[in-house]
């Protein structure tokens, strides 16, 4: 499966499961999946981040992994608020690159089009993020758990809301210049954090 195959799949699952929680019952509870933060985040105001030493078990890239992944969190989360976009935000371009960004951008066109948003009471946050194994020579990898059951979706045109759920993020890294950016991946919807 190729990655824009794997990427479009995400989209469908988001926009799929999002659109199904929202014309269902407001138990139903589907979820867009993607990934957030250690602490619980009701809005995407920047927040002071503080760049935690690296234990043996932590390379510096692997960290800097880390800080573009919760970035690319908080402005995923801010696009879902704002409802969509036909275009990224230059904030989210200078997190993510390549098909990869491309994808992102119809994603959140198919969002703003079905009139979806997440609420803007909206919280989430990251359980758990490990190291994996890059592949095809990408820089670094990253697996991640986010918990996004106090994320709440509604529709312009249906009067019912949709939860969020957990997340499972899997993402690899290339530098752009000096940068380090999100350049393939995939989000699946999760029933929790057990296996991370």
């Amino acid at each position: 499966m190729g990655r824009r195959t794997v990427a479009a799949a995400m989209a469908v699952v988001m926009i799929g499961a999002v659109l199904a929680g929202c014309e269902g019952d407001s138990e139903s509870g589907a979820s867009p999946t993607v990934a957030a933060s250690s602490d619980v985040r009701p809005s995407a105001t920047p927040t002071p981040t503080l760049t935690p030493s690296p234990t043996p078990s932590e390379d510096a890239l692997f960290l800097e992994a880390k800080e573009v992944h919760l970035k690319y969190l908080e402005q995923f989360v801010a696009l879902e608020k704002a409802g969509g976009s036909t275009t990224l935000p230059k904030s989210m371009k200078e997190l993510v690159g390549g098909e990869f960004e491309e994808i992102l951008e119809d994603v959140f066109a198919q969002f703003q089009k079905k009139g979806l948003s997440a609420t803007p009471d909206s919280t989430w946050r990251r359980v758990s993020i490990r190291q994996v194994p890059a592949t095809k020579g990408h820089a670094v990898a990253i697996a991640a758990c986010i918990d996004y059951r106090g994320m709440t979706f509604v529709r312009k045109d249906l009067p019912n809301s949709s939860s969020g759920g957990w997340g499972k993020d899997e993402l690899q890294f290339d530098r752009d210049g000096s940068d380090l950016v999100i350049t393939e991946g995939s989000s699946e919807k999760g029933h929790s954090c057990e296996h991370e």
